[in-house]
């Protein structure tokens, strides 16, 4: 990988910099070390899942079509679990590399819940036009359902 910064030096006085400055991918601060990089993306490395209100407690796990589809640029998930757990939703690529994991934790009790998926890969970037696959993984339970992206 290769970083190019540039820095406009404290009130143009040569060889000054700001105490810490924010690039649009990460975070430079001269401590501990001038070569001290803390990578700090954009955007929200966690995804909010919200649990559906009023829903009835499900027979079993279920994963549901997205909604739009085709999307752009997000798309909404829905899925049930019938009982508390570790549950794991990512997305992949048409050639089955994950391209980022939407939850990965445990849920301590059954029901329907749903997360959003804002079109970004784990680093942010915006995924390009075409077919998506997301997964939900629980327990012995692996269920892949089939999306489209669209610019």
């Amino acid at each position: 990988r290769h970083r190019t910064r540039y820095i406009q030096p404290v009130n143009d006085q040569p060889n000054t910099f700001p105490d810490s400055y924010t690039f649009p991918m990460d975070t430079w601060n001269p401590s501990p070390g001038p070569d001290h990089v803390n990578e700090t993306p954009p955007f929200s490395a966690t995804t909010l899942v919200e649990e559906i209100e009023g829903a009835d407690i499900p027979d079993g796990f279920a994963l549901y079509d997205n909604y739009p589809n085709p999307f752009n640029p997000s798309t909404t998930i829905e899925f049930d679990i019938s009982s508390p757990g570790l549950v794991e939703i990512a997305v992949y690529n048409i050639v089955g590399q994950k391209i980022r994991t939407l939850t990965d934790k445990h849920f301590s009790q059954a029901g329907r819940y749903r997360v959003e998926w804002n079109g970004r890969d784990g680093l942010g970037r915006l995924v390009g036009s075409g077919v998506y696959f997301y997964r939900l993984k629980a327990g012995d339970v692996v269920k892949t359902k089939k999306m489209i992206m669209v610019k």
